[in-house]
């Protein structure tokens, strides 16, 4: 059954991805919530950089909830996540092993995800 879940996670993950690069690329109705060129403002007090973050952690952890493209990618990172765990549990390891490699798969994902970002915003 856990490579059912495995599987599932994978197309929903793979699905997230799908959706991301054509809101990136191709989407060009004027919706504040998933039309990128727009939506990144919502992170935004009154949608402007300078006033700072909408609301705490608007910019950083929560940023999933501003806009459409940082939605899907939070889903395509927590699905890959839960594909991890269910292809551990899969291979009749300790459930909670399972759940640490998903959770360190995450992180591992997200802190060098975020080093190349600052890096290469940097230069």
């Amino acid at each position: 059954m856990s490579i059912f879940f495995c599987v599932l996670s994978l197309v929903i993950a793979g699905l997230a991805e799908g959706v991301m690069d054509h809101l990136q690329f191709h989407y060009t109705k004027p919706n504040q919530f998933w039309n990128p060129n727009l939506s990144w403002r919502n992170k935004y007090k009154d949608g402007e950089k300078v006033n700072g973050p909408k609301f705490w952690l608007s910019t950083t952890i929560l940023v999933s909830l501003t806009d459409g493209w940082h939605l899907m990618k939070s889903i395509r990172t927590y699905f890959l996540s839960l594909a991890v765990i269910f292809m551990v549990a899969w291979m009749n390891i300790y459930w909670l092993y399972s759940v640490a490699a998903g959770v360190a798969f995450m992180l591992i994902f997200k802190i060098f995800f975020t080093l190349i970002y600052n890096l290469l915003k940097s230069t």
